[in-house]
């Protein structure tokens, strides 16, 4: 059974390493899953009081084999580390969350954020 899985995606390395690194997690997560769309790359202001920086954030819907959240949030985990995303470190290489799994919204705090927010009114647009 597939179902569709909204992504938040983000950034926070300097210039163009940003949007190079959100970019090609795009790429990576479109080879691993079905893309049905995916927002433009855009920046947007750190958010919490850890964060720092300004984020490169996208927004991507996939289509996903799967109705459980743990298979999808750990292939984004080795996505990240790939990435080069080191835990604790304010230099965030690349920051996936799923945030919506089959209509379900899994991060509601999220949904409220403009990081997400922003990218995902773009995607709603592109899929009419």
């Amino acid at each position: 059974m597939s179902v569709t899985a909204i992504i938040s995606i983000g950034s926070n390395l300097p210039g163009a390493r940003g949007y190079t690194a959100v970019a090609a997690a795009m790429e990576t997560l479109s080879a691993d899953y079905r893309e049905i769309a995916r927002s433009s790359i855009y920046r947007t202001s750190a958010v919490g009081s850890h964060a720092s920086g300004i984020y490169c954030n996208s927004v991507q819907a996939l289509e996903v084999d799967t109705t459980e959240v743990e298979p999808v949030v750990k292939r984004l985990k080795q996505i990240e580390k790939a990435a080069g995303r080191i835990s604790g470190s304010s230099e965030v290489a690349v920051d996936l969350d799923l945030v919506i799994l089959g209509g379900v919204i899994l991060r509601p705090a999220d949904v409220q954020q403009g990081y997400f927010a922003r990218g995902y009114a773009e995607l709603l647009s592109k899929l009419g």
